[in-house]
């Protein structure tokens, strides 16, 4: 027996051997210290490698353990690459490039020769005119390649549950610096510059870590269950706000994500590796990567991926470990770590080791996995990967140098450049420019209005032309469609009709403009209009940054009109949180010659103080809001200023459910959306605490994705429907949708449809059968989507349609299909659009487009003075679906006073 479990006689033995003390907690404030044992074994102690600079530090000599004797803390990497940038000043400069949103170091260490550093400035500039080649000559180019380094980024430990990725990159770095007489050391250094990222996600690491130090033993436990491994909601993988960072790197929402795009555009890597952790029972994994890839990357990369992988095979199959190509991971979604810097013309990898989880794993197999052994094999894969960019330095450099040119030249072609018109929402249409120059795309800004594609554009028109070196990423973020290989998804046809799932991996679309819900218009001719160049910070400028702030409004005496938008949601927000009597539209109508749509909302003369005056001026200049003052309360047409469709909007707190059952990422992408996004505040409160709360404190509470059955029933749920009958609004999404809609929890009319079959005629005795016909369930779910984008239409004069038009593009991911409401039960303000418009982008089967068409996405129905607002999907998604965003903000916003 072995901590309480059967174990083999060769598992018990190992782990007695190696383990025979009490264990280092491993986690922020852990009071213990590792006990180590002084035994030879690659299972516990690092790799040998030469070292023939004893001035460069352990980390032993540093933080007091080595690098694979336990789990090693935020604050000790950042201590330990501080010591190394210290004791070798002349090979390493540490680069602190940002803080965690809860405050930790963002740091990476960039290593090479000596020379490289002497040429610092020159250096830079060098690599910024490889990724710029405009204007280069070929002489340029030929001085560019033989005189530049290549960089190679290799980051670490973007999940904070995936742990031996931080202790190979204090290994690699030790390395490096340690033995510069080692011949591979010297080739890597002196042909490039080696960025290290040791920990891409300090707040999941703590998390894990503090987790693992709950459930740990006197011995570390090898059974997969462990608690020290298995740990409760939200698990660690995330980062604060419980996003997958490995799915921001276009979206650009979370901090760690911009600051760390931020920092690599300063150096343009050629190879960026992203090492990562699987499955105890998996083996490693290395590119090539698995159909269907990008139809962005080229052929030369394709080659050159291909020599990677058979180096890093080579290095395997001589050490007897064993790993896998082409599977599980694609390249076709650009939002990874390996794909976003491939669509810059990078050679962009993902590496991912079976984790232990902690310090020691049994495998299925019985086999041992230790902290040691994914270390290891995490750091051979990175040096041998990094020696293969310094013996093809040039190779590299002309494959990126190629890349950025045939964009160029591929962008005078065909389409030209995307505009972005101002149009129904400028501040949205701002922030979506912002993020593409925040992505190292050129975005320019018109200075005056033009004439384009049979049609006039205002001065402020955004253009982002297609012959700049980022053009392939242009494509793949404002392209309405990408395109799959069509043998790749002939497969899948295949496999559908087995019941086999997809081998989809992720989204299929993710247009931005789609994301957005705002216009890009298409150019296939040259422009001439005057333009300035958008600066990269400028997702990070709020509108009114930079310009002194008004100490009142405009003089009115009826009040202050402001046009919904995302931008005077945001003001909406703030005023509302401080405590600004605010009153929105139910209807549409006309003032002082300007029309106004539902949802405008109305600052009384009347009913502000002097300081709730210059507050709201304040929050309108910040966000690029400009009121309108109203002097004549006489309105040309539409509801009256003062109807009793113009009503109050209640503010009130907002309670947002948290932890089991809910979707740990639903909900942190709703928290992110409300508390960072849009500025408002929010109470987060554990579902299985919501029975202890107060509900009259709140007048909305938001539900996240998840089956809450078994946690909001019983007198719960009847304290729950009583608090909407008495006028609060309860706000539910994708599966938390369902459980509303289900039988015994009845708090949505609709329901959740199947795809019933009809059963074929009975045939005679002894007659062929078709198969596959016989063996179709009766009942099962509706054809399920991954990560389409499908169209569907709004109710335009309902208050949760303000501000989107008449038709919004969802993305649509699952098999969740509601029916709609009767007209005699509630309103449905979204509907999918009829099946001959339904898709607008990705993989949809075609027999799973007609249970949809014209089925409910977003629903309002009534209950007492209150209201259920349902969303069919997640509007929520990463943090980057701005369109459905929005439709979320007026549910939270708008819809209590309606």
């Amino acid at each position: 027996m072995l901590n309480g479990r059967r174990c083999g006689p060769l598992t018990c033995l190992l782990l007695t051997v190696l383990f025979p003390g009490p264990p280092g907690l491993g986690a922020e404030g852990g009071q213990f210290t590792l006990h180590t044992p002084d035994v030879p074994s690659a299972l516990v102690t690092s790799p040998a490698l030469p070292v023939s600079d004893p001035n460069v530090p352990t980390l032993r000599q540093v933080v007091g353990h080595g690098p694979t004797e336990r789990l090693t803390r935020p604050s000790e990497v950042v201590r330990y690459l501080e010591a190394l940038a210290e004791a070798a000043p002349d090979r390493a400069r540490l680069i602190r490039y940002g803080r965690s949103w809860q405050g930790r170091p963002l740091v990476m260490l960039a290593v090479a020769d000596p020379h490289w550093w002497e040429r610092g400035e020159e250096v830079m500039e060098g690599l910024a005119r490889l990724a710029d080649p405009r204007g280069l000559t070929p002489s340029d180019v030929d001085d560019l390649v033989a005189e530049m380094p290549v960089v190679t980024a290799l980051l670490h430990a973007v999940h904070g549950n995936e742990v031996t990725p931080v202790a190979s990159a204090l290994m690699l770095a030790h390395h490096l610096l340690a033995a510069p007489d080692d011949p591979d050391v010297a080739r890597i250094l002196r042909e490039s510059v080696v960025l290290i990222d040791p920990l891409q996600n300090p707040d999941g690491r703590a998390r894990f870590l503090a987790e693992n130090a709950l459930g740990v033993g006197p011995a570390p436990d090898s059974d997969p269950l462990a608690a020290e491994r298995d740990h409760p909601w939200p698990g660690s993988r995330s980062n604060h706000y419980l996003f997958d960072l490995n799915r921001d790197w276009f979206g650009l929402t979370q901090i760690e994500t911009r600051e760390r795009v931020r920092e690599l555009l300063r150096w343009n890597p050629h190879v960026v590796v992203d090492l990562h952790e699987m499955g105890s029972n998996s083996t490693y994994y290395f590119p090539p990567s698995a159909a269907p890839g990008s139809p962005h990357t080229t052929a030369t990369q394709d080659t050159l991926f291909a020599l990677f992988g058979r180096e890093n095979a080579q290095l395997f199959d001589e050490r007897g470990w064993p790993y896998f190509i082409r599977e599980i991971f694609d390249g076709t979604y650009p939002g990874y770590g390996a794909t976003w810097p491939t669509a810059h013309g990078a050679l962009g990898k993902t590496f991912e080791q079976a984790s232990p989880r902690g310090m020691v794993v049994e495998r299925d197999d019985g086999a041992l996995l230790s902290y040691g052994d994914g270390a290891e094999r995490n750091l051979q894969a990175a040096l041998r990967t990094a020696l293969t960019a310094a013996e093809n330095r040039e190779r590299i450099l002309r494959s990126y140098l190629e890349f950025r040119q045939s964009a160029i030249r591929e962008g005078e072609t065909d389409v030209r450049a995307y505009l972005l018109p101002p149009g129904r929402d400028p501040g949205l249409t701002r922030r979506l420019a912002a993020l593409l120059a925040a992505n190292g795309i050129q975005v320019d800004r018109a200075t005056e209005s033009f004439s384009a594609a049979d049609r006039d554009f205002p001065e402020g028109t955004w253009i982002v032309p297609l012959d700049q070196p980022a053009g392939r990423l242009v494509r793949n973020l404002l392209d309405p469609e990408t395109p799959m290989d069509p043998d790749f998804l002939e497969l899948q046809e295949e496999r559908r009709a087995q019941r086999l799932p997809a081998q989809i991996y992720d989204l299929t679309a993710w247009s931005l403009p789609y994301l957005w819900n705002v216009e890009s218009v298409a150019i296939r001719s040259p422009l001439a209009v005057r333009t300035d160049r958008v600066s990269p910070d400028l997702l990070d400028q709020a509108p009114g940054a930079g310009t002194a702030f008004p100490t009142d409004l405009p003089p009115a005496r009826v009040g202050w009109l402001l046009p919904w938008s995302s931008d005077v949601a945001m003001v909406t927000a703030g005023a509302l949180s401080a405590g600004i009597p605010l009153n929105a539209a139910g209807g549409s109508f006309a003032v002082q010659g300007r029309d106004f749509g539902v949802g405008t909302i109305l600052a009384r003369a009347a009913e502000l103080s002097g300081d709730d005056r210059r507050e709201l001026a304040r929050l309108a200049h910040h966000h690029g809001v400009e009121p309108m003052a109203v002097g004549d309360g006489f309105v040309d047409r539409g509801i009256s200023l003062g109807s009793n469709q113009m009503r109050r909007l209640p503010g009130g707190r907002v309670l947002l459910l948290w932890d089991e059952p809910s979707s740990s990422q639903s909900a942190g992408w709703a928290r992110w959306v409300l508390e960072q996004r849009y500025g408002l505040p929010v109470s987060v409160v554990r579902a299985g605490s919501l029975g202890r709360a107060q509900l009259s404190r709140y007048s909305v509470i938001v539900v996240p994705q998840g089956n809450f059955r078994g946690t909001l029933d019983g007198p719960l749920l009847d304290r729950l429907r009583h608090w909407i009958r008495d006028g609060g609004t309860l706000i539910t999404m994708g599966e938390s949708t369902r459980w509303a809609a289900s039988e015994d929890v009845g708090l949505l009319a609709t329901r959740a449809e199947s795809r019933d079959r009809v059963s074929p005629p009975a045939t005679e005795p002894g007659t062929p059968i078709d198969l596959l016909e016989a063996v179709t369930p009766e009942r099962e779910p509706p054809e399920s989507i991954s990560g389409a984008l499908l169209r569907v239409h709004l109710d335009a004069g309902e208050v949760l349609a303000a501000g989107a038009g008449t038709e919004i593009p969802v993305l649509v991911s699952g098999n969740r299909i509601f029916s709609p409401l009767r007209l005699n039960e509630g309103r449905n303000v979204g509907v999918y659009a009829p099946l001959d418009e339904l898709v607008l982008s990705g993989v949809v089967w075609d027999e799973a487009r007609p249970q949809r068409a014209s089925k409910a996405f977003l629903m309002r129905q009534p209950l007492g003075r209150g209201r259920i607002i349902a969303f069919a999907e997640d509007p929520n998604f990463r943090g980057y679906a701005e369109g459905t965003q929005l439709l979320f903000m007026n549910a939270v916003l708008l819809a209590p006073a309606f």
